[in-house]
Formats: C-alpha cells, sequence, structure tokens
C-alpha cells in the first residue's frame, strides 16, 4: 500500500496544469491527459466521440494496426482514450502506462517515447494534417452508435442516466456522456476536423503523472515542451471548474417510461446542494454509505433483505454535483411500496436513527475504500482531478482523520439535505394497467 503521505508536486501554466506523483510504490508509469471543456447541448456528442477517433491513426502511424503495433514496441504500452463528464463539464482523456526503467532496465528511454506517442495521438490525429479520412470516421460514427445503443441494453445504467438526465433537465449536467445518437446522422469528417480544431483551442489540460520519478520537475518539464505546441495559444477566460447542483423548490417530479423489460427500475433522485470542496461532504458521504453503500446499510437490510421487495437496492452519491440517486430493481406492482420504504430510510436516516454499527461498518467501508485506492495510480489520479475541479484537494489523511471524526448527528444533519426531486420508473406495458405512473 502507498504511503499515503505521498502527495502529487504541481507544475505547468496557465493552461496545461500537471501534477506529478513520485512513489516507490508502483512498477509502471502512468500518464494521463484531460481535456476539459464546458458540457454544451451543440458539442457534446462530437466531441465525445474525438478521443475514440484519435486511435484510429496519427500523420507518423496512420492506421489503427500502425497505432497499435508502436505501442508494442514500447514494451507493450497500454493506451487508451475515453470519454467522460464531471459534473457540469466534459472530459476528452488519454491514458497511456508502461514499465518503469527503473524497476526493469531494459525500459531505459521508453517512457519519454511514450510521452511524444500520446502527443502525436492528441495533436496530430486523422493521419494527415487537415482532416480525418472518411473511413475512420464511417467506423467511428458506428462503433459509437453501438457504445450508446449498449446502455439502453444494460437498464440499470440506463436507468440511472435517464433518472440523472430528468433532475437535470435544462442543466448541462444533464446531458448524456456519449451524446446524442441523432446528431451522429450529421456529423462528417468536416465538422469533426473543426470539433478537433475548437476542442484544441478550448480545452483546459489536466496532466497526471505516477510512477518511480526521480526528478519529477524534469519529467514534467518534458511533457509541458511536447504538448506546448498543441496548446500554446493562451485559453481565455478562467480556468474551469464545477459546482453542487442547486436544490430546487417545487413538486417532486414522476417519470414513467415503458419498454420492453421483466424487471421494473425505480430510481429516486435527491439533490443535496452539497458538493465536493463543502465542509459538510464527508458527513454527507458518510450519510450515503448507512443509506445504500454498502452491504450492511439501510436500504439493502430493510428494502431487499426484511421486506424482499427488491432484487437489488442501493444509492450513489456524485461528489461534484451533490446528487444522489437510490436504485431499486422491483417487481412492476411494487412502485408504491417500495417507494414509501425508501423513503422511510432517508427519514430515520434525517431523524438520527442510526445504530453503532451502522456507524462502525460504514467507516471502516469508506476507510477500506480510500486505503485501497492507494494502490491504484488512476483513482489516485482521480481523486485529485476531483478535489481541483471542486476548488478542495482532499489530501487522503485529512479524509481519514474527517470520516474517523464524524458521529451520528453530524450524519444526520448532513442527510437533512436530502431532498426528493425526481422519481423514475421504468417498466413494461404489460404492466400499465396495474401500476400508476
Amino acid at each position: 500500500m502507498a504511503d499515503i503521505q505521498e502527495k502529487f508536486q504541481t507544475y505547468g501554466n496557465e493552461r496545461v496544469h500537471i501534477q506529478v506523483l513520485a512513489s516507490q510504490k508502483f512498477h509502471t508509469r502512468h500518464i494521463t491527459v484531460k481535456l476539459v471543456v464546458p458540457l454544451r447541448r451543440e458539442t457534446v456528442t462530437a466531441w465525445a466521440l474525438l478521443p475514440y477517433l484519435w486511435l484510429e491513426g496519427t500523420s507518423i502511424h496512420p492506421t489503427p494496426l500502425a497505432v497499435s503495433r508502436y505501442a508494442e514496441t514500447l514494451f507493450g504500452a497500454s493506451v487508451r482514450t475515453l470519454t467522460n463528464k464531471r459534473g457540469d463539464l466534459q472530459v476528452a482523456e488519454v491514458y497511456a502506462s508502461v514499465p518503469d526503467e527503473f524497476v526493469f532496465t531494459e525500459a531505459q528511454g521508453v517512457f519519454q517515447d511514450l510521452l511524444q506517442f500520446v502527443t502525436q495521438i492528441i495533436g496530430d490525429p486523422g493521419g494527415g494534417p487537415e482532416r480525418f479520412s472518411l473511413a475512420a470516421v464511417t467506423r467511428e460514427k458506428s462503433l459509437h452508435k453501438k457504445r450508446i445503443e449498449t446502455l439502453l441494453d444494460d437498464k440499470i445504467a440506463y436507468a440511472l442516466e435517464r433518472c440523472w438526465a430528468e433532475m437535470c433537465q435544462g442543466e448541462p449536467t444533464g446531458l448524456p456522456r456519449l451524446g446524442m445518437p441523432e446528431d451522429l446522422v450529421e456529423i462528417d469528417a468536416t465538422g469533426l476536423w473543426k470539433a478537433q480544431q475548437r476542442l484544441m483551442s478550448e480545452a483546459e489540460v489536466y496532466v497526471y503523472l505516477v510512477g518511480q520519478f526521480t526528478h519529477p520537475d524534469v519529467v514534467a518539464r518534458q511533457v509541458e515542451e511536447g504538448l506546448h505546441p498543441i496548446f500554446s495559444e493562451v485559453k481565455r477566460g478562467n480556468s474551469f471548474s464545477t459546482q453542487s447542483v442547486p436544490v430546487r423548490s417545487g413538486e417532486v417530479r414522476q417519470v414513467t417510461e415503458v419498454q420492453d423489460v421483466t424487471q421494473g427500475k425505480l430510481n429516486l433522485g435527491f439533490r443535496t446542494g452539497i458538493g465536493y470542496g463543502d465542509p459538510e461532504y464527508p458527513a454527507l458521504l458518510f450519510a450515503n454509505g448507512i443509506l445504500g453503500g454498502f452491504p450492511h446499510s439501510k436500504l439493502f437490510v430493510n428494502v431487499r433483505e426484511r421486506a424482499s421487495l427488491a432484487y437489488y437496492a442501493s444509492s450513489r452519491l456524485d461528489g461534484l454535483t451533490g446528487l444522489a440517486v437510490v436504485q431499486s430493481g422491483i417487481e412492476m406492482s411494487r412502485k408504491d411500496q417500495v417507494t414509501d420504504i425508501v423513503m422511510e430510510q432517508v427519514n430515520a436516516l434525517q431523524k438520527g436513527e442510526i445504530t453503532d454499527k451502522e456507524m462502525e461498518f460504514t467507516r471502516d467501508g469508506l476507510r477500506n475504500q480510500y486505503l485501497q485506492s492507494m494502490d491504484q495510480p488512476l483513482t489516485l489520479a482521480d481523486l485529485h482531478f476531483q478535489g481541483t475541479l471542486a476548488g478542495s484537494i482532499r489530501e487522503t489523511q485529512v479524509i481519514l482523520d474527517q470520516l474517523n471524526d464524524i458521529k451520528k448527528d453530524d450524519v444526520a444533519t448532513a442527510a437533512a439535505n436530502l431532498q426528493l426531486d425526481t422519481i423514475y420508473f421504468l417498466r413494461n406495458e404489460e404492466a400499465t394497467t396495474h401500476v400508476g405512473a
């Protein structure tokens, strides 16, 4: 387990922010480059597609096969791209890793080659200086459509995203991570190249490096020099950040969707107005753990085990937005029953009806999660990135100390901010005559 006192060291400039974690724990060197832009309806789909298109080739390695073969020459480097969203921000990412040269001496210099390769993937994609090829765009559009359709096949994930979208209608954070399938029809090579140029112009860049670096400042300078030709223009405006979604007043929204499903998916969405950067966040995290974050939690024990009303029942909290969602799989006819018993658990939490065992098990569960993250380079980077976006970087030891000090009253106070916003129910057509919306 990595020393929890190890910290990222910060380098870079106004636009390219470089974080280096020099650690003796890992036998590989990792680099993650995150391009951050605001979520917008008009750009979300094209920008979601771009990271996957980057691996279709560069001017030096002009085909997917050439990209793959070159990665193999770098001691089997792992290279992948993905698109993500964090609060009301969209993130295009490249991740790569190679053996650490201090552990595998035959890998001397390979990390420098990897840095150049990652720079090419981001800044010189498409196999040419002016545009993406028609063949590559056609292929990736087809694959992206399948990525979106795959979400539809995973009903648990689909119901969560739909609940999220309904909770945040008209807000950027409600936009889907992969974009809109209807946009793919109009997207072409020329439009995607323009989207690429706009992304390079507007993105704030966050780079994370983890490995046995003896001179973090040297490797940071190498990264900055490599990215400078791509991001040399000083971006206008302030650095991007994200805040919790505010609590809104009004009636709870009821949304029912009908599909060919054999199991109902009932999701209850809550707004809290508390984000990762707020002092109340550790207590809210604790409250979510007691509510539905672990097998000992109230939802699992009372909804699934004792009442036998759900095939699964849990809750999840998004730290950046402060949105919490209770997820459950139920029989179609039990929607109202399950809604009532879920709200009973929320109310009990808010009243401070919390057992010593719930406190003990939740504290241990959260502590183990954070300690395990110390062995995971990507999780370490992601935790730091979340804190950066929230304007409050929490060192692991500080978080552990805060969790250790939380009392029942703190949990109840934080839980009092859970305000039911949306009830989303996915059911089948046959159930419509038996279950109310």
